[in-house]
């Protein structure tokens, strides 16, 4: 077996939502490079793709959000704990 969780396990797993946030940081970063890069190359559709990118921009704002009111909620619940 390996050490390392299965993609599986750590999206099902209930609690694990903080470990996953950086890898859809990143994909979602990725996206609004690629729509950008497409923008400067299409102009004539440059504005749907800056749409796009409004949506994936929102999209990366509200799951940090979500993390970071998860990590105050995890802090305040261990500091109660103690």
């Amino acid at each position: 077996m390996s050490s390392l969780p299965s993609l599986e396990e750590l999206l099902l797993t209930p609690g694990n939502a903080h470990k996953v946030v950086p890898i859809a940081n990143a994909a979602l970063a990725a996206l609004i490079f690629v729509l950008l890069a497409s923008a400067y190359k299409w102009s004539a559709i440059a504005i749907h793709l800056y749409a796009m990118v409004g949506l994936a921009l929102g999209l990366l704002g509200s799951l940090n959000f979500v993390a970071a009111t998860l990590r105050a909620e995890d802090a305040a619940a261990a500091a109660k704990g103690d």
